[in-house]
């Protein structure tokens, strides 16, 4: 037997205990109803002195049955008010309200909002990546935007900056004289240096 504080029997062995005591009880009642059913299957000779009648055995199975499902809950009940077994469950408990309560996390991948301000004569179309989150007043860095021919001038005048109410905003001064076509560009975390998101930039006649 495991033996719990105190000297008294561990959680485990008690409701074994409990348990083993409930089973017995339902073995001696099915032992029981096999004996009387054997009873109801000899009705059909003359009933002797001493053996009762079907009403009898009936109301007394009812009454074995009502006073089982009465021991069953003061089973119940008592394993609950053993201490070992109430601070078992207690811990469970808790330990399920912890988890409940815990904050769902943060979605992956939440994107940062981009505000643009392009100046140009001519017409353009202009897609930015979706950009990771960053850091309060981090700004992304990009070295120009380049188109394939690389006789073409690149788009200089392209830059991230933190407003006053610390939005983020890409500014692009576009030249009169640049030629129409696609220019790409590469966004870095100046932080870690490594590539973050692109911004393509058409210019169109």
């Amino acid at each position: 037997m495991v033996v719990g504080v105190g000297g008294r029997p561990a959680p485990d062995d008690t409701i074994g205990h409990a348990v083993d005591a409930a089973y017995r009880v339902v073995e001696e009642n099915i032992e029981e109803g096999r004996r009387a059913a054997e009873r109801l299957r000899g009705a059909g000779h003359p009933a002797t002195e001493g053996t009762p009648g079907a009403r009898a055995l009936a109301g007394r199975l009812m009454h074995m049955t009502r006073e089982l499902g009465g021991a069953w809950v003061d089973l119940v009940v008592a394993l609950v008010n053993e201490p070992e077994v109430r601070a078992a469950v207690d811990r469970m408990t808790s330990h399920d309200r912890a988890r409940a309560a815990a904050p769902s996390p943060s979605p992956a991948g939440s994107a940062t909002s981009v505000i643009h301000r392009v100046s140009s004569r001519k017409p353009v179309e202009l897609t930015l990546s979706p950009l990771p989150a960053l850091g309060p007043g981090a700004v992304p860095a990009i070295a120009g935007l380049h188109a394939l021919d690389p006789a073409t001038p690149a788009i200089t005048q392209v830059a991230f900056t933190r407003r006053p109410d610390d939005a983020l905003e890409l500014a692009i001064a576009i030249p009169d004289d640049q030629p129409a076509d696609t220019y790409w560009g590469t966004l870095v975390d100046l932080t870690s240096r490594q590539p973050i998101g692109t911004l393509t930039v058409r210019v169109l006649e």
